[in-house]
């Protein structure tokens, strides 16, 4: 999955469907906040993490420069990141 930390984006995989929903919700919040330009979205994601299956914590990035910045660098394309790994 696709997420936002550290100023940086990263395609994780997460072991836990829990983890792969909290991811979810912050990426909804992300693309509301890019869309209207209002921080309140991002706010519940505050100093929030989610870790990949291998142990690795991602601090959410709700730094609305560094999300800007992020959104305009591009990226890896909706079909490449939620392929299906078996």
């Amino acid at each position: 999955m696709l997420v936002y930390s550290k100023g940086e984006e990263y395609s994780i995989i997460v072991g836990h469907m829990r983890h792969a929903s909290r991811i979810g919700r912050y990426m909804s919040a992300v693309s509301k906040f890019l869309r209207s330009n209002d921080p309140a979205h991002l706010k519940p994601f505050i100093g929030k993490t989610v870790t990949d299956e291998n142990g690795k914590i991602y601090i959410f990035e709700t730094n609305p420069n560094a999300l800007y910045r992020i959104a305009a660098s591009g990226g890896e394309t909706f079909e490449q990141i939620y392929r299906i790994i078996i």
